[in-house]
């Protein structure tokens, strides 16, 4: 279950263009701050996994991370970010939505992230929920 995330990572940085290799997990975003990385960048986060009962299933939770610079962003009007947003979000959702990361996989569905939008230093942080579920 836990091998998905090079799978999710290499999906990403297959179907989402503009990333060109910015596709990593969580624990580089801060890294990818301090150096000023380049944006469009995806950041892979594992939230756990969840317990079906009686199914002998497993969901396990993802979170997407959208990283973009915009001049256009701020904490009181935050629509014009979101707007800049749209297409890499679409596109991740269209790469993650009904893909199978492996055959023992259920397809990949959207869920609810459970992180709020940030927005800091003219970058907007945007996170994207999803599960994929494993039948046992």
């Amino acid at each position: 279950m836990l091998d998905d995330l090079p799978r999710i990572q290499a999906r990403l940085a297959d179907q989402v263009k503009g990333v060109h290799g910015r596709v990593k997990p969580i624990g580089d975003l801060e890294e990818a701050i301090r150096a000023a990385d380049p944006t469009p960048g995806l950041f892979v986060l594992y939230r756990g996994y969840r317990v079906l009962d009686g199914l002998g299933a497993v969901d396990t939770r993802w979170i997407v991370v959208v990283r973009l610079r915009t001049a256009r962003q701020t904490a009181d009007a935050p629509g014009a970010a979101l707007e800049d947003c749209a297409p890499i979000v679409e596109a991740v959702m269209s790469a993650l939505i009904d893909w199978c990361p492996d055959e023992a996989r259920h397809p990949m569905a959207l869920a609810n992230p459970e992180v709020t939008p940030g927005w800091r230093d003219g970058y907007v942080y945007l996170p994207l929920g999803f599960t994929a579920r494993r039948v046992y």
